[in-house]
């Protein structure tokens, strides 16, 4: 992870649950971006992003829709 930017962006849009933890804490704001649109990004995941500082705090906005998609409908 990290040599290949365009390769972690890939995976962070298609990892499974078990395989998108270590992305929660990449240091590319695109590649928390396509992770934000995973469909298999938890609750639990998404709180470690919010909890970050390190990254564009538009990442937070993108984050609310599929955030609140997860605490109301369970993914």
């Amino acid at each position: 992870m990290g040599i290949d930017l365009s390769k972690d962006m890939q995976f962070a849009s298609t990892a499974g649950e078990e395989e998108l933890k270590p992305l929660v804490y990449h240091k590319s704001s695109e590649v928390i971006a396509m992770l934000i649109n995973n469909k298999n990004l938890t609750e639990d995941l998404a709180t470690i992003i919010t909890g970050r500082k390190n990254f564009d705090s538009r990442i937070l906005e993108s984050l609310l829709s599929p955030l609140t998609r997860i605490m109301h409908f369970g993914g």
